[in-house]
């Protein structure tokens, strides 16, 4: 859960990890496809979101108009710490590959709220089916958060283009945030990986 080894995880912090594998062919068409899973709800203790408790996630990708290439996205190997260490530095590298050695450029970017709290069919559904159509809602941030500067800290949270996340947190909390990556192609974009991310910020506990 924690980048720092020595760290003592708070007892109300927990991640569950799961990989969905399935195989599908589709035809090239004009306007490419979007892709989408949705579901509601994020964690109601989000600090840097409005009644985050109601709002729910957008998870897409999207195949280019007509790819007769079979393109790879860009591919996230391993996942990111949940907990980061208040006051500590922080030099993350979100450890991005490109199967077919494409170019890649990294910011911080817009999350999309999906699903709602009812039982039933619909856009407000907790998990829609079929999932709903864009154009997707963002997620509209507390201020001063934005998309651009999630959550705080001093220097501020920033990518390089490396792929490595900078800054150094300097307040408790839960915050949510998105990390884009885009694949280029002799100057041309092909996709973009949005990974919606939970950051929890404590003051870490250290065991000597």
């Amino acid at each position: 859960l924690g980048g720092n080894p020595c760290l003592t995880v708070p007892e109300d912090i927990c991640t569950e990890y799961t990989d969905y594998n399935k195989d599908v062919v589709l035809p090239p068409i004009e306007g490419g496809y979007t892709l989408v899973h949705q579901r509601c709800c994020r964690n109601a203790d989000i600090a840097n979101v409005m009644n985050s408790g109601t709002r729910g996630n957008t998870y897409i990708i999207q195949i280019p108009s007509l790819d007769t290439i079979c393109n790879s996205s860009p591919q996230f190997e391993g996942y990111a710490p949940t907990v980061l260490c208040l006051n500590e530095v922080l030099n993350l590298d979100l450890n991005v590959t490109d199967p077919d050695g494409d170019s890649l450029v990294y910011s911080l970017c817009t999350i999309y709220h999906g699903g709602g709290q009812n039982s039933g069919s619909g856009c407000d559904a907790v998990i829609p089916e079929p999932p709903c159509a864009p154009p997707f809602i963002p997620i509209h941030f507390i201020s001063p958060f934005t998309a651009q500067n999630p959550l705080p800290a001093s220097p501020s949270l920033s990518i390089d283009k490396n792929g490595v996340l900078h800054g150094t947190p300097n307040e408790e909390g839960r915050y949510v945030l998105g990390i884009c990556v885009t694949d280029f192609r002799k100057g041309v974009p092909l996709t973009t990986v949005r990974l919606d991310y939970q950051f929890n910020v404590n003051n870490c506990r250290i065991e000597l």
